[in-house]
């Protein structure tokens, strides 16, 4: 770090940035932080670093290509289920097998009865 020579009084950093305050015994207050400059380059070499926005024109059929599996699924989606006409029953509670807290457990379940 470049800065002054003089004696600390003294120091303080912040909690979230990178960025430190230091007082001299002049009483001057110092900031010392550092300029981050993100380099994607160097993480993926196919990456490609633009200076400027650019409009980005896509090709007639890139977002056309269907994959098989999709359309088997969305087929499977408009076919009826077996157990779609079972009544589920939302008004009875069953007790749970594994609490994280066991002081609560018998307070829930009592609170909200449904005999």
């Amino acid at each position: 770090m470049n800065g002054p020579y003089e004696n600390l009084v003294d120091l303080a950093q912040h909690p979230v940035q990178p960025i430190i305050v230091s007082v001299d015994e002049q009483g001057a207050m110092h900031t010392w932080t550092t300029r981050h400059k993100e380099d994607w380059v160097n993480w993926d070499p196919a990456f490609t670093e633009i200076h400027d926005n650019i409009v980005y024109e896509e090709r007639e059929d890139e977002f056309d290509i269907v994959n098989e599996e999709v359309q088997s699924v969305q087929y499977n989606k408009s076919q009826k289920f077996e157990d779609e006409d079972e009544e589920i029953d939302v008004v009875t509670i069953d007790r749970t097998t594994r609490s994280d807290s066991s002081d609560y457990e018998d307070e829930f379940i009592n609170l909200y009865d449904s005999e």
